[in-house]
């Protein structure tokens, strides 16, 4: 939108012509281009934002999700065979060791 405005205004002009054109263009910059160049960095920050705020809300969808499970008969059966194996695997070691 800003560039639009920019070029309705006459700022933004096409490629200099010439020799001199183009020694013109790299001394010096056209009247918006610091505020295009502020306004960019800041779109790119809040699109970053806004990546981040999606990962955060998918993962606490997904949190949820195994929370309710967990209170299913069958989330607590999974529950409990993940303790019993684990106590089975810690005494297998243990008699493997003495």
């Amino acid at each position: 939108m800003t560039r639009r405005t920019m070029f309705q205004k006459g700022e933004v002009h096409n490629k200099p012509s010439g020799f001199w054109g183009m020694i013109k263009s790299v001394t010096t910059s056209a009247p918006g281009s610091e505020n295009l160049t502020l306004i960019q960095q800041e779109v790119d920050a809040l699109e970053e934002l806004s990546r981040q705020l999606f990962l955060e809300t998918a993962d606490l969808y997904a949190t949820k999700e195994r929370i309710e499970y967990s209170k299913t008969f069958k989330g607590k059966y999974f529950n409990f065979l993940g303790y019993f194996f684990s106590i089975y695997c810690v005494w297998k070691i243990f008699m493997k060791a003495s």
